[in-house]
């Protein structure tokens, strides 16, 4: 992959990073994460999938106020930030006792209860009932 080309290649190359760490693999962990911090195609958008990514990469290679930092940008997302990445992913299980980390966790928590609670009349608004 010299230039990312979907939204898969990104998945991958994130399952393959958590993978690689997960097994204790840090040299090749480390490696992918080093190959995509160099490349020159990084942006800045408000969306935790780039965010979270970048921060789990920046986590493997032990740059870890940069990676919290990273992290909280997660909180502008419009979008949610995706459960598993968030709280199952081993390059970010290392800050599961951080209270930045448990803040980005418990700020997309209380958005999907206001959601849930507001869910009911949402529905009903649109003449869908359950």
């Amino acid at each position: 992959m010299t230039f990312p080309r979907s939204s898969l290649d990104w998945e991958g190359l994130f399952t393959l990073v958590n993978a690689s760490y997960g097994l204790g693999d840090l040299e090749t962990a480390r490696g992918l994460a080093q190959w995509y911090m160099d490349k020159p195609f990084h942006h800045e958008n408000p969306d935790y999938f780039v965010e979270t990514a970048k921060a789990c990469f920046l986590a493997v290679l032990d740059r870890d106020e940069e990676a919290l930092d990273m992290l909280e940008k997660t909180r502008r997302s419009p979008r949610f930030a995706s459960v598993n990445w968030l709280e199952d992913s081993p390059c970010l299980l290392k800050y599961s006792s951080n209270p930045r980390y448990q803040a980005v966790v418990e700020h997309f928590d209380s958005r999907r209860a206001r959601l849930r609670a507001r869910l009911p009349e949402t529905l009903a608004a649109f003449g869908v009932s359950l």
